[in-house]
């Protein structure tokens, strides 16, 4: 039975095309790709034995520049059945891969903000970037693990440059054991910021996106949920929800 693993990247951008690697099992003679979100999709030109490689697949996947940030699902149609749905995210931010050695703040990898990093984290190990911050420059940082399916029990430590921890995130409430933190920087300079599982788990499939920028930081809405056929003002909360107001649908 066909089945998908992993997605490379983990997320595909609104305003353009991303060409969407899709990892699994039985992929031979793939006939669509089927995206919970609004996008043309077809079979990526270009790609050596693409369709007929058991192992992967690439697709051209093509959105609207209006296309919602958020967590969607994609399922791929092949001629022995359809795969069961795989999460995946719709994200503005520029996507970059993980490095392969970035454990320690020696080798930590360079990110230039915005950016959105997709990794995977090995067993009692961890990953680490650095980056610049201005003068009381405010930035968020947020995992996306558990809300894509990865087992990954994701937490995040921001660091100076000596190491000494300025905040840590968790769990946070509304994001199903993912970690967020929102930092503003009274001090220039260069700075890390760490992701690693919570009990040192992981491996392969310990996959996460660690998102990093200007961005408001949502956990849930108000109300839950809507008479259909009605009129409702959406509030939002979080830990950071500045300039963001209520929306009347």
């Amino acid at each position: 039975m066909a089945s998908i693993s992993t997605t490379a990247p983990l997320a595909v951008k609104p305003g353009g095309s991303t060409n969407l690697v899709v990892k699994g099992g039985n992929l031979v003679g793939v006939s669509h790709l089927w995206t919970s979100f609004t996008a043309q999709t077809e079979l990526a030109p270009g790609v050596k034995d693409n369709g007929k490689n058991a192992a992967e697949c690439t697709w051209k996947v093509t959105l609207a520049a209006d296309a919602a940030v958020g967590v969607y699902a994609i399922r791929v149609a092949t001629p022995g059945g359809t795969t069961a749905l795989k999460l995946i995210a719709v994200d503005d931010l520029p996507s970059v891969v993980q490095a392969g050695d970035n454990t320690s703040r020696a080798k930590a990898q360079a990110l230039t903000l915005p950016a959105a990093v997709d990794g995977t984290i090995g067993a009692l190990s961890k990953r680490l970037f650095k980056f610049s911050a201005a003068k009381d420059q405010t930035i968020s940082f947020e995992v996306l693990a558990r809300r894509l399916g990865s087992p990954l029990d994701p937490m995040l430590r921001l660091l100076d440059m000596n190491g000494r921890e300025l905040a840590y995130s968790d769990d946070v409430p509304g994001l199903h054991g993912d970690s967020r933190l929102h930092y503003k920087f009274s001090v220039a300079g260069e700075y890390f910021v760490e992701v690693r599982d919570m009990t040192w788990q992981g491996g392969g499939g310990h996959f996460y996106r660690l998102r990093a920028g200007d961005f408001p930081c949502i956990s849930v809405p108000y109300p839950l949920g809507v008479k259909r056929g009605t009129t409702a003002t959406i509030s939002f909360a979080g830990s950071s929800t500045e300039g963001i107001s209520p929306v009347k649908l």
